[in-house]
């Protein structure tokens, strides 16, 4: 049986999650859950539509693509902070993988929408080079 993911993306994952602001905790769908309306101190809800990778080679390196696209959704101040935040820290944050260094982070991010019910979304594209150390 194959792995939903590839050694990357955990700890890919890991990074997207302390840049949002949720740790290792599930604040945002906590805050969901209990129903409370969201405040723009409470980190967005971040929801993974897809998650992939595909080998990658130049002349001298062997790596691989990965593309990671989310949903945040929450307050709007804070959904808007944190897409701002993902733009500018991403390709800052240490990665620790495994056997890779990574390359290259690119960050797409779509307009914000705001429903009926007041809570806020965005769709995010990551594609982020990992060369294999």
């Amino acid at each position: 049986m194959r792995p939903l993911t590839r050694d990357a993306h955990r700890p890919l994952m890991q990074a997207l999650r302390q840049i949002i602001g949720l740790g290792d905790t599930v604040a945002g769908l906590a805050a969901k859950l209990d129903a409370c309306p969201p405040s723009p101190t409470t980190p967005p809800l971040m929801l993974v539509e897809s998650i992939g990778s595909e080998p990658w080679a130049s002349a001298t390196f062997v790596g691989q693509t990965h593309w990671i696209e989310l949903q945040l959704e929450g307050h709007g101040d804070a959904v808007a902070a944190t897409c701002r935040r993902l733009e500018i820290e991403l390709g800052e944050a240490e990665f620790d993988v495994p056997g890779h260094i990574v390359a290259d982070v690119a960050v797409e991010a779509a307009l914000p929408v705001t429903a009926a019910n007041g809570m806020t979304s965005c769709n995010l594209r990551l594609e982020i080079l990992t060369i294999e150390d």
